[in-house]
């Protein structure tokens, strides 16, 4: 179905390009997309509505697609893109959106939005619910190292054998070279993130320090516990912090009582 959104998003650029446009996935060719959008409305039916957003929707995801890296995702029927930094936008709910009148902001404000928050700029976007955190690709991460932990001989599901499996992995790989620091912590703390739900409960939830497990009000930032293990050393062990978490609910279920 993936390559069936390419190809549309291709009819669309082939269109453009026989209106005298060349179209290109980037700001100019979203810019322009933009442009089309607000020329063609209002669409007179349905079957118009359809078409344009699903010719101009997939251009716009292909465009996010060139310049941030991902890959088009089906959640309960609808097609979105997941960036390669795990936010996930829909592209054809925007450009509905603008073609019915219902969007505070253009595709193209989206696309720009899209590409200032990965640079750290501040920015809302007004169409609520067009983006959103995604923490698929971080459970991902942990399902392809936990498989590689299984086929070198450790535990298959998450917890507490896993995260000794972990310990002795990162005291074997101690020192990690810098330019390999976030590879190993974002495996590392995915698998200690997802043996704490498994155990545990909760859910990824994303937040101003980054990714977090949360359950109720407890809070525990496995990307940081990797990170300080890897320089630290034995001490900080993930295995300790895993084996915390139940120390830490319990305490805070005995305050509630309280």
């Amino acid at each position: 179905m993936s390559q069936k959104l390419r190809e549309a998003a291709e009819l669309f650029a082939n269109l453009s390009r026989d209106a005298g446009r060349e179209l290109t996935y980037d700001d100019a060719g979203v810019a322009w997309a933009d442009q089309y959008v607000e020329a063609v409305r209002p669409v007179e039916t349905e079957d118009q509505l359809r078409v344009q957003t699903a010719l101009v929707g997939a251009f716009l995801g292909e465009a996010l697609l060139a310049q941030h890296g991902g890959a088009w995702s089906e959640d309960e029927g609808e097609w979105s893109v997941v960036l390669e930094d795990g936010r996930r936008i829909h592209p054809f709910r925007a450009t509905m959106a603008q073609l019915t009148g219902d969007a505070a902001e253009s595709i193209h404000a989206l696309f720009r939005f899209v590409a200032n928050s990965a640079e750290g700029a501040d920015g809302d976007v007004a169409d609520a619910g067009i983006t959103e955190p995604d923490a698929t690709p971080i459970r991902e991460a942990a399902r392809r190292f936990a498989d590689a932990i299984h086929g070198n001989g450790g535990p298959e599901e998450y917890g507490d054998e896993m995260m000794q499996f972990v310990h002795g992995f990162v005291e074997g790989t101690r020192p990690v070279e810098p330019g390999l620091m976030d590879q190993y912590a974002t495996l590392i703390g995915a698998v200690l993130g997802e043996s704490i739900i498994a155990t545990h409960g909760g859910e990824w939830t994303p937040g101003d320090e980054g990714w977090s497990v949360r359950h109720d009000t407890h809070r525990v930032l496995p990307f940081d516990a990797a990170r300080r293990h890897l320089e630290e050393g034995p001490e900080a062990s993930v295995l300790i912090r895993f084996r915390q978490v139940a120390e830490e609910r319990k305490n805070e279920a005995g305050q509630d009582e309280g």
